[in-house]
């Protein structure tokens, strides 16, 4: 019989691009090789350090490291293109994200190439209210975010009514806040910013341009001025998502719906940050509010 393959059991996952490794199949090596740096931007390029995911069985580890991150790590990377792509500076052995001291794996205590390091993190709780939630580690000088952390709620990924899909879903959110949608992210890019509503209420409010110009047309409201902030729930939900009542169906709504769309308020953000260019063929074409005027 033939032999069994034998499956790798590294720490760290680096997630190639898949756009990348198809863009120019038909040049010559050489002349790929030559002109790939002056045709082409690169996807999002997200890296995992799983040093400190703790599943309790070697299946449950595969599982999230061969399919679980890579899937939806795989999706943001096709969403986003980073504007000024620069090596992460290198890390120390350890990382202190939001009191918990992390384990960096060797290979990160140099500069690498690449745009985000994550660490996921494993939970087993019914308990926990959350499926997935995300804390920022790290940022460059310009306020980028370079590290963070994933929460995985393992028990609650086997009992969500949309299964594997819904689960992997929820970690794309959480990718999509580490990138760029928490708020102390969020105010350090130009070229977008959160604001406080005029009416008073203390409310926040998402401001870019093309976020403007899709909730006019969305809307069919010349007076649309920016997308509402959730302001309920928990002190993680307010001012990170956006208000349920004007986006249901996105994926950036504190609720995850049952079809999350990652539509142009989500891409309008990312491409008028200084960080990212949104690819806006992936928008998808939400009926949430349309033509519901002001």
């Amino acid at each position: 019989p033939n032999p069994k393959p034998q499956t790798p059991n590294p720490k760290t996952f680096n997630l190639l691009p898949r756009r990348q490794s198809q863009k120019f199949s038909i040049m010559p090596w050489l002349l790929y090789l030559t002109l790939f740096p002056l045709l082409s931007s690169r996807p999002v390029k997200i890296l995992f350090d799983f040093s400190n995911f703790e599943p309790a069985t070697s299946e449950q580890f595969e599982f999230f490291f061969f399919f679980f991150f890579p899937d939806a790590a795989g999706r943001v990377s096709a969403w986003l293109t980073p504007k000024a792509p620069a090596p992460l500076p290198k890390l120390k052995s350890t990382l202190t994200c939001k009191e918990i001291s992390l384990t960096v794996a060797p290979q990160f205590w140099v500069e690498f190439d690449a745009d985000i390091l994550i660490f996921p993190l494993y939970k087993d709780s019914l308990s926990l209210g959350y499926l997935a939630s995300a804390s920022i580690c790290s940022q460059a000088p310009n306020g980028r975010p370079i590290a963070g952390a994933i929460f995985v709620n393992a028990a609650r990924t086997a009992s969500t009514g949309g299964g594997f899909a819904q689960a992997v879903r929820a970690v794309e959110h959480e990718i999509l806040h580490l990138l760029l949608l928490t708020p102390e992210a969020f105010l350090a890019s130009p070229g977008t910013k959160l604001a406080a509503t005029t009416s008073g209420s203390g409310s926040l409010v998402f401001v870019s341009p093309a976020v403007i110009a899709h909730g006019r047309n969305q809307m069919n409201c010349a007076e649309f001025a920016g997308l509402l902030a959730e302001d309920g729930g928990s002190v993680s939900s307010r001012g990170s998502h956006f208000d349920k009542s004007l986006a249901g169906d996105e994926l950036m709504t504190a609720a995850l719906p049952a079809k999350p769309l990652v539509t142009r308020y989500t891409m309008g953000l990312f491409g008028d940050s200084s960080w990212f260019s949104a690819d806006f063929s992936f928008a998808g074409r939400s009926g949430w509010g349309r033509a519901a005027g002001c």
